[in-house]
């Protein structure tokens, strides 16, 4: 549970559940630990504040954090792990609803969910502190929701064609408009901004030779209508760019949203499309024809 990846994922993109930091023993959070705003109602990527719900992905590890009560657990502090347990006098009672994870609950104030339930599965998360001399505290809890994972299933471009004139190797042909069909979950999709993100390969083969690749799994923006952010592809390239003749294919290896990133496995929230996603796009040579020859008067 304490590997590096998780720390990282933990302070750096989760967002927490928190308890204990009203009344008598509020204490500051750390700077890169983070909350939500709104207790009413789901921020832009569907991390819920206490009180809310939190929608999590099917096939993904989410986690979960409580601050200890300051007075009773005074020398503790998360420090660059928030998983810690130095100097941690309580213990925490975890009711885990099995519709959403089938997880051991710990006895930590921190614990990762391995989210299993089927999507549209609801159940509230329980978590109650126990003082050392077994004293219980009030019991906090957030409501969550499984969502399905994200997924594409088609890739295309308004024309699967061009023509270029000019020099082979620096043509510096536009970046052509691709669009996904996105499928998500209708949770995710109600989100303002379900921030969809593909990994995706493109590959070329010339008018002669043999294919080579242009980049392989690089991370591409998705606006929620399905485009492609132009500017991604054309980071991606680099300086190789569309600048030759030949076929240019664009593959979707991996596609995730706001929810889905939320993941802390090696896999940190991408899934494979269901099926093959590809797109072609040619740039075709525009035809210099040379001049005609006649005979000369005689």
């Amino acid at each position: 549970m304490k590997t590096n990846r998780t720390i990282k994922r933990l302070l750096f993109t989760a967002t927490f559940l928190v308890a204990g930091l009203v009344g008598a023993n509020a204490q500051a959070l750390p700077a890169n630990v983070t909350i939500s705003a709104t207790t009413t109602a789901l921020d832009s990527v569907g991390r819920g504040a206490t009180g809310a719900t939190d929608l999590v992905t099917k096939g993904t590890i989410v986690p979960y954090l409580v601050y200890p009560d300051k007075d009773l657990n005074p020398t503790w502090a998360p420090g660059t792990d928030a998983s810690n347990t130095t100097n941690l006098v309580s213990s925490f009672v975890w009711t885990i609803p099995g519709t959403v994870s089938s997880t051991t609950a710990p006895t930590i104030h921190y614990g990762a969910l391995s989210i299993t339930g089927s999507a549209g599965a609801t159940g509230s998360l329980q978590i109650q502190e126990k003082s050392s001399g077994a004293c219980p505290g009030s019991t906090t809890s957030i409501g969550l929701t499984v969502v399905a994972a994200p997924n594409v299933t088609a890739a295309s471009v308004p024309a699967a064609t061009t023509c270029a004139s000019g020099t082979n190797g620096s043509l510096g042909v536009t970046i052509p408009t691709y669009t996904l069909t996105q499928s998500l979950d209708a949770a995710v999709s109600a989100l303002t901004t379900p921030n969809v993100k593909v990994k995706a390969t493109m590959t070329f083969v010339p008018l002669n030779g043999t294919v080579s690749t242009l980049f392989s799994d690089k991370v591409l923006n998705v606006a929620t209508t399905g485009v492609i952010t132009a500017s991604d592809i054309t980071t991606a390239l680099g300086a190789t760019k569309l600048n030759s003749w030949g076929k240019y294919t664009l593959t979707i290896t991996y596609v995730s949203d706001g929810v889905s990133r939320k993941d802390i496995s090696a896999a940190g929230g991408y899934f494979a499309p269901s099926s093959s996603v590809s797109v072609d796009y040619t740039v075709l040579k525009a035809p210099v024809t040379g001049p005609i020859y006649h005979l000369a008067n005689q």
